[in-house]
């Protein structure tokens, strides 16, 4: 199912183009499945979770293609979604990463206003979005600016722009440009927002902006290959009314028949995606020249911003999990660790007498950390694919970190 030249002349223009109940009503069923199982798996490294009122939410999923009933999988090996691909990036086409938001009543889950990878303009790439559930305007949809991602200015300009809002119903999908300016605020009235995310880029403008290696393009098009054979075997009983997708990358007549699929997907997923990290606007201005921009605090703020940045760091922290504990997510952390320091220690005159050991635990923790990644970072001068993990005897406080948590539920009530 290719765009038609309407929806292609869209998505180049706006950015973005939805298309309503392209997932066939069986596939969304058994993606509704998995989402199910994979959501009660709160000890995995590829699920991140936040705390509300005492109470755990589930907010990401990672690797979702080598999961579960493979419903994912299934869906990457659908002709209608690689059609799409082949048309916007070219038959050299390859899924960096899959991944899922998920918003629950109750969670207050903010998604900044963000583009999902800068990049050069030498190529196509974008990202896909399948919706497992229906979500209303002013409810949590996702809101964008059209025609952001032609407009070449940091992200906390773009947000200005005239916004739309993009409400959809379970089963309807959202195509747009990675360089597209787009967030979502909190979902309240509904109970739960589940969003699969598939980023598609092209190894010829991957290798022309050096943003990956050919030898993970050619491992992620491998997973192209896996998945175009569990499909086939899913859909094996249609008989000729199925219509087969013609792949023409130039790789795939390499790749061995699949005889044990999850042999195949052990050794595709062993080899860490390292995907390059979203570029955000945490709301305000910022004085900071990084790509991650944080808002200047008054004293009022503090605490909402510690907890704010909190959030951001266990985000960074599960990206850095799962992108292989390189250097370059590690730098990424250590920006919302120093953030986070920088904070505790404007807002440690302004707590209660009580929570001045929990700020002090809390401050202490992070200067170890940060003392061992400097040293760590000197002696080995590692590039940004380089492993870098070092061990911090002086654990987490949580408790601590509980306690302030639950000052600022305080103060927000009043």
């Amino acid at each position: 199912m290719a765009l038609s030249p309407v929806q292609l002349e869209g998505f180049n223009q706006d950015g973005f183009v939805k298309i309503p109940n392209a997932i066939p009503p069986a596939l969304l069923k058994k993606l509704q499945s998995l989402f199910e199982q994979e959501m009660n798996r709160w000890e995995e490294d590829t699920t991140s979770r936040i705390e509300r009122n005492g109470k755990a939410y589930i907010t990401n999923l990672e690797l979702l293609c080598k999961k579960g009933n493979l419903a994912a999988l299934e869906l990457l090996g659908s002709p209608f979604l690689l059609e799409m691909a082949e048309q916007i990036c070219g038959t050299d086409f390859f899924m960096i990463q899959e991944f899922a938001v998920i918003k629950q009543a109750g969670d207050e889950l903010h998604v900044y206003w963000h583009q999902d990878m800068l990049h050069e303009g030498k190529g196509r790439c974008f990202t896909i979005g399948f919706y497992l559930d229906p979500v209303e305007a002013g409810d949590g949809a996702l809101q964008v600016v059209p025609g952001s991602h032609r407009a070449g200015k940091p992200i906390c300009e773009l947000k200005e722009g005239p916004a739309i809002e993009l409400p959809m119903m379970a089963g309807d999908i959202l195509i747009h440009d990675m360089m597209l300016a787009h967030s979502s605020a909190p979902m309240r009235r509904n109970a739960l927002r589940r969003v699969l995310y598939f980023e598609f880029l092209s190894r010829q403008h991957v290798l022309k902006e050096n943003i990956y290696t050919d030898e993970l393009v050619k491992n992620r098009t491998h997973l192209i290959h896996a998945a175009l054979h569990h499909y086939q075997q899913v859909h094996s009983n249609e008989g000729p009314a199925q219509h087969p997708f013609a792949w023409k990358n130039e790789w795939a007549a390499t790749f061995a028949p699949v005889n044990d699929l999850p042999a195949l997907l052990t050794k595709i997923y062993s080899t860490p995606i390292g995907a390059r990290p979203s570029t955000y606007c945490f709301e305000h201005e910022s004085n900071t020249t990084s790509n991650i921009y944080y808002p200047p605090v008054e004293p009022d703020q503090l605490l909402q911003e510690i907890i704010h940045t909190w959030q951001a760091s266990a985000l960074a922290y599960q990206a850095y999990l799962s992108g292989g504990k390189t250097f370059r997510y590690a730098q990424r952390l250590k920006k919302h660790n120093t953030r986070i320091s920088d904070l505790l220690l404007q807002a440690k005159g302004q707590l209660p007498e009580t929570l001045q050991q929990d700020a002090d635990a809390l401050l202490h923790h992070y200067s170890v950390w940060t003392q061992k990644w400097e040293q760590l970072a000197a002696e080995r001068n590692p590039s940004p694919e380089d492993e870098f993990v070092f061990a911090n005897e002086v654990t987490f406080p949580r408790q601590a970190a509980k306690n302030i948590e639950a000052e600022y539920e305080r103060l927000s009530r009043n």
